[in-house]
């Protein structure tokens, strides 16, 4: 049987969209509603309110409905609809990498769920060594690893293991982990992918940074 990495890596070679979001939605493993329903919102902020429909007309044709208004922000989903809307935006509003960077801030900085948890991430260390039981709280497989933190030079890193979905669920991650440290008072905080599975890693690392 495939595990999840062997089949992000398949579903990321050369298919059409159908053919990768079919391999993609045979990952095991889930997130909360939460987040796919903050990436309709700022859909319709950057798009316009047409866009909506137009996303939802989409993944009905694709054979992966999922409506706006149907989407409980505290039920679990499949985490392969994170790429599938990355994907889609891609193709139906020609977003680059910078507006996927933005879809993962934007999903944060609008999460109930994390504003909750952020009461009490009150420094960058409480933060860092927070992060794995963060993830569980929207994602219920994977793991993140706290790797090493330099406040001294203020940079940390994670590591994010047995998990992975597309290229563009990695930037989602990028702008998601700058919107973590934005949140407790970091500025300009930078986020570079340093390791991914998909050029040839086995896990994704990303260094966090920050002036």
């Amino acid at each position: 049987m495939r595990d999840n990495l062997q089949l992000a890596k398949e579903a990321n070679n050369n298919k059409t969209l159908k053919e990768k979001l079919d391999i993609l939605m045979k990952i095991e493993g889930n997130m909360r509603g939460e987040l796919l329903k903050n990436n309709y919102i700022y859909l319709k902020q950057k798009e316009g309110e047409g866009a909506v429909k137009i996303m939802e007309d989409r993944l009905k044709e694709l054979g992966y409905p999922l409506a706006f208004n149907d989407i409980n922000i505290y039920a679990w989903y499949k985490d392969s609809f994170c790429a599938l809307f990355m994907l889609v935006f891609q193709e139906q509003f020609n977003w680059g990498e910078e507006d996927i960077v933005n879809v993962g801030k934007f999903a944060l900085r609008y999460s109930s769920i994390m504003r909750l948890a952020f009461k009490h991430l009150v420094s960058t260390k409480i933060a860092f060594w927070a992060a794995p039981k963060l993830w569980h709280r929207n994602i219920d497989y994977g793991e993140v690893e706290s790797y090493e933190i330099n406040e001294a030079n203020k940079y940390l890193i994670f590591r994010f293991k047995n998990w992975g979905l597309n290229p563009l669920v990695c930037l989602y991650i990028k702008g998601y982990l700058i919107g973590l440290f934005n949140l407790i008072g970091k500025n300009k905080v930078r986020a570079e992918e340093t390791n991914c599975i998909f050029k040839g890693g086995s896990y994704h690392e990303y260094k966090i940074s920050w002036e």
